[in-house]
């Protein structure tokens, strides 16, 4: 199968199995439980729910996996 990814796509953690072969449902994160909450500039809602990803695409094209070093410019410093 051809996956085309593009510029900001993502791919999600694939749902488990438990001992039984029943398949969990997806689990959301809190905002203010990521890494990203404790940002200077964070500017996202605190109600706000995620969910766990393997990657997603830099606009260079690039995967960027959990764990990786991804520099941006912020879109507060902009003249």
């Amino acid at each position: 199968m051809v996956c085309l990814q593009y510029l900001g796509s993502f791919r999600l953690e694939p749902l488990k199995q438990d001992a039984s072969q029943k398949i969990e449902s997806r689990k959301y994160i809190l905002w203010l439980q990521t890494q990203g909450a404790k940002a200077v500039n964070s500017s996202e809602g605190i109600e706000l729910q995620w969910m766990a990803c393997r990657f997603a695409i830099a606009s260079s094209g690039d995967e960027c996996l959990v764990g990786s070093w991804v520099f941006a410019t912020s879109p507060f410093n902009v003249s």
